[in-house]
């Protein structure tokens, strides 16, 4: 990647011009696009005591969707890093506002967040990353990524707004001889960097009847049915210079268990992680991939990205990402 050579003032939530919450919406017995807003949880991410202050900060980055899917579309991210004392590892919640895909838009208004009755303190976030002792049936234990079950809540100019799709992710970033075990949600800093296509390789001799774990076709593909869950990694591919600073190219493997909807196994995907910014840039494949529908199953009308089949297979073999605008360059004068 081509060293940049200026960076832009990191945006971070202001409170005197929005108000970032989270909502908790119920989707048992529900599509994943579907919502049940009588059970709604919602956090102020800035109506904190000065100690909850001392627990997180946030940084705030946006994404253009043009170069990676040829589809303009805006994504927002906000990184919520955890680096309490009684943590272990740096812990990051990266909550993502995804446009929706057939109108491109990231928000709607809602009439007053004091319509929501119960506010879930956002440093409480940092313990979905805590690791369970035992083993329950599936494994759901081990999530780490939620969509639409949480979303952000902006408030502009006195109006409340709420996004239309979320994507929750929980991180810790740790540095540990690779010997040791990383696990699906944790970051290894010093861990032994495995490329996609050195995988690829060795994947196909290790499972020459599985499919790849990772969305190299615009069409839905199945889980690893030797693995499962097991699969689920995310791998350190690269290390790289931004502006001057050390950044941390990732990627994952995740489930493939859909076919014609959202597939959030492997989140953000391919990434790049930079300490005290945060992740900083990324792809969404699961959002901007074809052949989803509608709620009520109609096919969209309009497709979430405009490239070929050897165009997507290029992006993810050459771990292509999205870099925050707030990163970028000037042009040279």
């Amino acid at each position: 990647m081509k060293k940049i050579q200026e960076m832009e003032n990191t945006k971070v939530a202001n409170a005197r011009n929005i108000i970032i919450f989270l909502i908790l919406i119920s989707v048992f017995d529900l599509p994943i696009y579907a919502q049940q807003d009588k059970y709604v949880i919602i956090a102020d991410a800035l109506d904190t005591t000065a100690e909850d202050i001392e627990q997180y900060v946030v940084k705030n980055y946006t994404f253009k969707t043009d170069q990676l899917y040829k589809k303009n579309y805006s994504v927002e991210a906000y990184n919520i890093i955890f680096d309490k004392p009684d943590h272990r590892y740096k812990r990051i919640a990266l909550l993502t506002v995804l446009p929706d895909v057939v109108t491109g838009e990231l928000w709607f208004p809602i009439d007053s967040a004091e319509a929501f009755a119960e506010r879930k303190p956002i440093g409480s976030l940092s313990y979905l990353a805590f690791p369970n002792m035992g083993y329950y049936e599936g494994m759901t234990n081990m999530q780490r990524k939620f969509f639409n079950q949480y979303f952000v809540v902006v408030k502009k100019d006195g109006k409340y707004y709420r996004s239309k799709n979320c994507l929750l992710e929980i991180f810790e970033v740790k540095s540990v001889d690779p010997l040791m075990p990383t696990l699906y949600g944790q970051l290894n800093l010093t861990d032994h960097k495995l490329s996609i296509q050195s995988y690829a390789d060795i994947y196909a001799r290790s499972y020459p009847f599985e499919i790849l774990p990772l969305s190299i076709s615009h069409t839905g593909e199945i889980a690893n049915v030797e693995e499962g869950w097991r699969i689920c990694r995310e791998y350190l591919s690269d290390t790289l210079a931004i502006n001057g600073k050390k950044a941390y190219k990732f990627w994952t493997s995740g489930f493939m268990n859909v076919s014609h909807g959202p597939d959030f196994t492997r989140g953000i995907d391919r990434f790049i992680y930079m300490p005290d910014l945060g992740i900083v840039g990324g792809s969404y494949d699961f959002h901007f991939k074809r052949h989803y529908r509608h709620p009520d199953t109609r096919p969209y009308p309009e497709q979430p990205n405009n490239l070929t089949e050897d165009e997507w297979r290029k992006n993810v073999m050459e771990e292509k990402v999205m870099l925050a605008e707030e990163l970028k360059s000037k042009e040279s004068d």
